[in-house]
C-alpha cells in the first residue's frame, strides 16, 4: 500500500502536470491514518481539497483536525430519510445516525472555518425512489449546502436499478413532490432545481428501456466525447491508477500502477492516450456525465 512519502510524492507529480483539486475518497478515507496530511499537503500546493465520508467516524474533535488542516468541503453521503433503509444501502449498522450527525457537526462548525462547507450526496434507486421527496427535505434541513444526486452505476445484474413501471411511476408520482419541495429554495436554487427534476430519467436524453437497463450512454447516441479520461485520474491505495469512475466497477482498463512507473508516465502513456479516443465498452454503463447538483 502506498505510504505518506509515496502520496507525497505522487501529489508534487500531479501538481507538476496541472492538477487543481484533490478529492480523496475511498472505501472510507476517515480510516486513514495521515489524511490531515494529504489534506494539508493539497492546501501547500493552492488546491481546493474535498473528502468524501459516510460520516462514520466524524465527531467534532475529528472534524476540527480536518478543518484546521485546511479541507475545502466535506461531502457526507446520506441515501434514505429513513434510518433502516440507508444502513441497509450501506451495509452497516447505525450508520444513518452517525451520518446525520456529522453533517450537523461539519454545518455548525462553518461559523469558524468561513472558507468551508459541508456538502451531501446520494444515488437514485430503487431502495429510496418512493421517498426521494423526503430525502431532499432532509438534506436540506441538516444543512447541506448542495446535495449531488447519481443515477446507479455498477449494477451490471439489474437488481437495485428501476424497472420501467418504476421509473414511469417516479415521473408521474415522486417528482411532482420533489417539485414541491423546491418552493423552499432561493429563486435561483429553485429554477435550477426544477429543471434537474424534469430531466429526472426523461425520454428527451434515454429512453425508459435504457434508463431501466442502466444504459447511460447508448453509442447509438452519437454523444460527444467524454472529457473524464482527459482531466481526471483515480490513484488507489494499491498504486494502480483508473482513467475514470466506471474503472472501479469494471476493474479495467488499469492505466498502469505508480509503483512501477511515475504518474507522468502513466499519465501520458500511449495507452492513455488511446483509451481517451477510444474509451471501451464500460462506458455504455457510465452515468457520470448525467450527475445532478442542487443548491441548497
Amino acid at each position: 500500500m502506498l505510504s505518506l512519502q509515496d502520496w507525497s510524492r505522487i501529489l508534487t507529480e500531479a501538481r507538476e502536470l496541472g492538477v487543481e483539486r484533490l478529492d480523496i475518497s475511498g472505501g472510507e478515507p476517515t480510516l486513514y491514518k495521515y489524511l490531515t496530511n494529504l489534506i494539508q499537503i493539497g492546501r501547500e500546493y493552492g488546491w481546493h481539497v474535498g473528502v468524501n465520508t459516510n460520516g462514520s467516524l466524524i465527531d467534532q474533535a475529528y472534524a476540527e483536525s480536518l478543518l484546521r488542516a485546511g479541507v475545502n468541503t466535506i461531502c457526507v453521503s446520506l441515501y434514505s430519510p429513513h434510518p433502516a433503509v440507508h444502513d441497509a444501502m450501506r451495509r452497516s449498522r447505525n450508520l444513518w445516525h452517525k451520518a446525520t450527525n456529522a453533517i450537523r457537526i461539519l454545518r455548525a462548525m462553518e461559523r469558524r472555518f468561513p472558507d468551508f462547507r459541508v456538502v451531501t450526496q446520494t444515488i437514485l434507486c430503487r431502495e429510496n425512489h418512493e421517498s426521494f421527496a423526503d430525502l431532499l427535505e432532509l438534506h436540506y434541513r441538516l444543512g447541506s449546502h448542495s446535495l449531488g444526486i447519481a443515477y446507479l452505476e455498477g449494477d451490471f445484474d439489474r437488481q437495485y436499478l428501476l424497472n420501467e413501471d418504476e421509473i414511469r411511476h417516479f415521473r408521474k408520482y415522486v417528482i411532482p413532490k420533489v417539485l414541491e419541495f423546491t418552493d423552499k429554495l432561493s429563486s435561483g436554487s429553485r429554477k435550477h432545481a426544477r429543471r434537474i427534476l424534469h430531466e429526472m430519467f426523461s425520454e428527451d436524453i434515454l429512453t425508459i428501456s435504457e434508463w431501466a437497463s442502466g444504459h447511460y450512454r447508448p453509442r447509438h447516441k452519437n454523444l460527444p466525447p467524454c472529457r473524464r479520461p482527459m482531466e481526471f485520474a483515480i490513484v488507489l491505495a494499491n498504486g494502480d491508477v483508473h482513467p475514470c469512475n466506471m474503472v472501479e466497477y469494471t476493474h479495467r482498463p488499469v492505466m498502469g500502477n505508480v509503483f512501477a512507473q511515475s504518474l507522468t508516465e502513466v499519465w501520458n502513456s500511449e495507452k492513455w492516450n488511446t483509451f481517451r479516443v477510444d474509451l471501451f465498452d464500460g462506458c455504455t454503463s457510465c452515468p457520470i456525465n448525467l450527475y445532478m447538483g442542487i443548491s441548497l
